[in-house]
């Protein structure tokens, strides 16, 4: 029985393991993938945006707000570097690239998303209180441009929209502007209001990433899986965090998987108040309090959101309630 005991407890812990892993495999072909983005001439791209690249450096780490100035040095850097259409294209075009992405020479383009529309954002600003209306207003267009269409990967860094929407609103309310602007800014703030669909998309990506991170000992056979959804660079930072030693039960498991689908059923078919409340009942039945508790940053999403479209529908009434006879 001695000699058997081991084995025995191996044939089991392979079979939960065989088990976990065929049930994340579902979970993974049953969701769309993120949409896969290649960034051609990712090399011109990257020699385009060396110096703004520098310029978001220094900025992420000078201020603990966006609200708060700028140092002396780098206001006047930002006002030397110019920020174009092209910066978001380049920008937005590297960020949707996971499969290209090399961490080594290339900063997180999803994090700097805040700080580079945020520069965008102090510049308009500045060439607006110097009665510049037309390159001010451009270059709030294309901050609130970098946040077009929201990815599902990204999404978290999307739901930053917000913040930048009630500035354009102040903005909007302080300096007046022409009518072609103003179309345009109705169409920007339409395409980075996120919607409904792209959210629970999101919530979904990131409770999937979760999953995979919290039970990654079961799933290293997956990683070449993994990486074709959330690219070789992702995989790696999960593998080096996580290792092979996560390696939580079935039982933990099988109430972590109902979390997800709980999500995916009630996200899309009930209102999010109501998908909210029943994600959190079934999270609250997780059997590990720590997993628990990682889901309640997911959870704090959904009021993110919310405020999110709060926010562009305060803009959008500004838009139609002053400007609406111009927009004819």
């Amino acid at each position: 029985m001695r000699r058997t005991l081991p084995l025995l407890l191996l044939v089991v812990a392979l079979g939960c393991d065989g088990s976990i892993r065929r049930d994340l495999i579902a979970l993974l072909e049953s969701a769309p993938a993120p949409a896969a983005a290649p960034c051609a001439d990712r090399e011109a791209r990257l020699a385009r945006l060396e110096p703004v690249r520098a310029l978001v450096a220094r900025a992420y780490p000078a201020r603990t707000k966006f609200d708060d100035p700028l140092p002396a040095a780098l206001q006047t850097q930002l006002m030397e570097t110019p920020l174009t259409a092209t910066t978001v294209d380049d920008w937005r075009c590297l960020m949707g690239d996971l499969q290209g992405f090399d961490p080594k020479k290339e900063p997180n383009y999803a994090v700097g998303l805040g700080t580079l529309a945020a520069l965008f954002f102090d510049k308009g600003t500045a060439l607006l209180a110097a009665n510049k209306p037309a390159e001010g207003w451009e270059h709030v267009l294309q901050g609130l441009r970098l946040y077009a269409r929201p990815t599902a990967f990204s999404y978290i860094y999307f739901l930053g929209a917000q913040y930048f929407l009630e500035r354009t609103r102040g903005l909007f309310s302080r300096h007046v502007t022409s009518s072609a602007v103003t179309k345009r800014l109705d169409a920007v703030r339409t395409d980075a209001t996120m919607s409904q669909e792209a959210f629970c998309q999101g919530v979904n990506e990131e409770l999937l990433a979760h999953g995979v991170s919290l039970y990654f000992g079961h799933f290293a056979a997956e990683k070449p899986r993994l990486a074709a959804r959330w690219g070789p660079a992702a995989v790696a930072h999960l593998d080096a965090e996580w290792g092979r030693n996560n390696r939580p039960g079935v039982k933990a498991w099988s109430a972590y998987a109902e979390v997800i689908r709980v999500v995916r059923r009630e996200c899309a078919a009930s209102s999010l108040q109501t998908a909210e409340q029943r994600a959190r009942a079934a999270g609250a039945r997780l059997p590990v309090r720590s997993h628990a508790g990682l889901l309640e940053f997911t959870w704090q999403r959904f009021g993110h959101y919310h405020e999110l479209r709060e926010i562009s529908g305060t803009l959008e009434y500004a838009i139609h309630r002053w400007y609406g006879p111009e927009r004819e």
